[in-house]
């Protein structure tokens, strides 16, 4: 019996073999080349040509050392790239030509986060917090405090703070009730 199965294995498999060569040989005389050689459009060889958004920053990094934003937006486009040693090192100069700027410690903030270093995180978020009152920020720290640090009254506190700015979204006010109303029933 164990014969008849043995065969009937080595059967089937030499027929499926058989008919993956078959449909191969007939792509081929179909097909016969797989790789076409095609020009690309004008359009798509003039943007090839254009500078990247990231060379065009590097370069007026270079051009203009000491300007605060530039080396900021070099930061920000690093750290959508995932590269955030490299932004960090940008964002430090930036820090030193422009030491009023709330982006820059929240930035610094959102990389100490990344490196899961929650509690620098927060610190560096809270000194975002007194160059600028921002929604965002008051959000982000929260969050920070409630699920990571482990610091629901802090948490709470920025996210009060946070309703009492005129300048928040309903999208942000919405977000905010949410969590507070989750710290509400855990409370219970």
């Amino acid at each position: 019996m164990t014969t008849a199965i043995h065969k009937l294995v080595v059967g089937v498999t030499a027929l499926g073999l058989a008919v993956m060569l078959g449909i191969t040989v007939v792509q081929r005389l179909q097909n016969p080349s797989l790789v076409r050689h095609v020009q690309p459009p004008q359009p798509v060889l003039q943007a090839a040509a254009e500078e990247s958004p990231l060379a065009r920053l590097m370069r007026e990094a270079g051009e203009q050392p000491d300007n605060a934003s530039v080396q900021l937006e070099l930061a920000k486009l690093l750290l959508y790239e995932g590269r955030t040693e490299q932004a960090e090192v940008f964002l430090d100069k930036a820090q030193v030509l422009d030491m009023n700027n709330a982006e820059v410690p929240y930035l610094k903030g959102y990389i100490a986060t990344v490196r899961k270093d929650y509690a620098r995180a927060a610190e560096l978020m809270e000194e975002s917090l007194r160059l600028q009152d921002r929604v965002d920020v008051r959000i982000s720290v929260g969050m920070l405090y409630q699920y990571y640090v482990k610091d629901s009254a802090k948490a709470l506190a920025h996210w009060n703070k946070a309703l009492e700015n005129p300048a928040i979204t309903p999208m942000e006010r919405t977000q905010i009730l949410t969590e507070t109303d989750k710290l509400k029933k855990a409370a219970q």
